[in-house]
């Protein structure tokens, strides 16, 4: 006797991989071209003695998605070297022998709705001694921005270019003035380059950025 195998309960999975797998992988190569790196809090809340370490290179584009709790604030923290100062496109010597600075771009977003309407974020940079260097204080809500890729709406609120000159630990505090919990997206460099372990990190984290789960008030995003 001839067993014959039926092939056909086997469809079922060329057909997930055609509607779930295959456009998220269309995606996760197509993403890195023209796109932030994208870093989930999670359940890793940042503070002054817990803060968020920026990676070098300090021009590339980083959006953190994180919530502020009532009265809390989160901290990120980067490291300057004089090598970070002397090396690089962006950070090189000019024609007369002096040293150019370090220029760091930062800033932040809110989810698009009627909740975070008033949400006007602070941002206050501080080198290692604890001295305030700047601070980017939100008086107005900022302008409608599309996301494309996780599909979301947001309030663009201020951003910064800041020299750094010296070497030394900097940090950038990011509060509420009036400690309401929020929302809240902190975007970090300009320049959209992508490792292989971003790939990677981006097949898990994709899918909670596509269903909201990064964003903690319903009917935000």
């Amino acid at each position: 006797m001839v067993t014959r195998f039926d092939f056909r309960g086997l469809l079922v999975v060329p057909r997930f991989l055609t509607h779930k797998l295959i456009p998220l992988l269309l995606f996760v190569l197509s993403t890195p071209l023209n796109a932030h790196v994208p870093v989930l809090e999670g359940k890793n809340d940042s503070s002054s003695e817990k803060p968020w370490d920026i990676p070098r290179p300090y021009d590339k584009s980083i959006a953190y998605y994180g919530y502020l709790e009532g009265g809390d604030s989160d901290v990120f923290q980067f490291e300057v070297t004089a090598n970070d100062l002397s090396s690089g496109s962006q950070s090189n010597t000019t024609p007369n022998g002096q040293q150019n600075p370090l220029v760091i771009y930062f800033g932040t977003l809110v989810p698009y709705c009627e909740h975070y309407r008033t949400y006007l974020l602070e941002l206050t940079l501080r080198n290692q001694t604890g001295q305030i260097l700047t601070t980017v204080s939100n008086t107005e809500q900022g302008r409608e921005w599309y996301e494309p890729y996780s599909r979301h709406r947001y309030y663009w609120q201020k951003d910064i270019h800041f020299p750094i000159t010296q070497p030394g630990v900097y940090s950038i505090t990011l509060r509420h003035p009036e400690g309401r919990a929020g929302d809240y997206v902190f975007a970090f460099g300009e320049k959209e380059m992508w490792g292989f372990y971003d790939v990677l990190n981006l097949i898990w984290v994709y899918p909670k950025l596509l269903f909201k789960a990064e964003i903690r008030q319903p009917g935000c995003g």
